[in-house]
């Protein structure tokens, strides 16, 4: 038994648009759209009604109305992919797959160096002309090149 997944979302339509300032709409986006590349699908559209066009196997509907777009898809999964029973998106819950996996073997790295290594260095430097020949630090000479 094969199913059909449908539902809404957001439009993707601007992941096929090319770069190319044009008021044609068959140039406005990639072309050639079906379940095996991504596209628009041409025949199946009309610039101010619907635009089908296809993402990654999936078949995207923009649907033009007065008060906006109303973006459907559909797509057929894999038979592996596909679990019988009601799906239910917990969006608290976000991207998280799984139970978090705990580690309580943390161990923290100190630093081995002291922070004020460079610091001390300077003590030797008498004055600012020693600045430009110091090379205990990070000492760049800045050149206006205009």
């Amino acid at each position: 038994m094969q199913h059909i997944i449908t539902g809404e979302s957001t439009s993707r339509l601007s992941e096929l648009k090319r770069y190319k300032v044009t008021n044609v709409f068959a140039q406005k986006y990639i072309g050639g759209g079906s379940f095996t590349s991504n596209g628009v699908d041409y025949n199946s559209s009309s610039e101010n009604n619907v635009v089908v066009y296809y993402i990654d196997g999936i078949k995207y509907r923009d649907i033009y109305k007065k008060n906006g777009i109303r973006t459907t898809f559909e797509f057929t999964p894999h038979p592996m992919d596909v679990t019988d029973g009601n799906l239910v998106k917990k969006h608290n819950m976000g991207p998280i797959i799984g139970k978090p996996k705990v580690s309580d073997d943390v161990f923290i790295t100190r630093q081995e160096t002291s922070a004020f290594n460079d610091i001390f260095l300077l003590e030797n430097i008498d004055n600012l002309s020693e600045i430009t020949t110091f090379a205990g630090s990070n000492y760049f000479n800045v050149i206006q090149n205009s």
